[in-house]
């Protein structure tokens, strides 16, 4: 009867540890996801950075339209906001790049984060068929213990 009862406890020290490592787990979900929401919002910056720097280029360009009159001086400005203009494409083109890898770990973490789930909810089922099938033996074989020791008993 004490050789079950430690039995029991064992299980239930397993369990306990098991259920830390599954916290475990999930809290490290949980950062994932608060990466992912870190990600996203500094996706969100950047694109709003682009547009704001295509609305710059746009406006660039209509300065370009309105200093026609003046070829010495629009040549001069042409040309600083050609090479402005190449710079700003050139940044946009890195912040795009930057987005399209975000956007790739993004995907990267959004599936591990399903497949940690799926593992982390296939074992939790599996302890806990386990923690019940191993109950129910336990109680089983108290069960019959305790037969035993009343027929036992009743002999006497």
């Amino acid at each position: 009867m004490l050789k079950q009862t430690k039995q029991i406890e064992e299980l239930q020290k397993i369990n306990k540890v098991k259920d830390e490592k599954i916290d475990a787990l999930n809290n490290s979900i949980e950062n994932n996801n608060s990466q992912i929401t870190s990600l996203n919002s500094e996706k969100e910056k950047q694109l709003s950075e682009i547009e704001s720097l295509n609305e710059t280029n746009s406006s660039l360009n209509s300065q370009l339209d309105g200093t026609k009159s003046l070829l010495d001086e629009s040549n001069n400005k042409n040309q600083a906001l050609e090479k402005e203009k190449e710079n700003l494409e050139e940044e946009i083109n890195q912040l795009k790049e930057q987005i399209s890898e975000k956007d790739s770990q993004n995907e990267n973490f959004t599936e591990q984060i399903k497949l940690e789930k799926e593992r982390v909810n296939k074992a939790k089922q599996q302890l806990t068929e386990r923690f019940e099938s191993e109950t129910l033996d336990i109680i089983n074989k108290l069960q019959e213990h305790l037969q035993n020791t009343k027929n036992n008993l009743s002999d006497i």
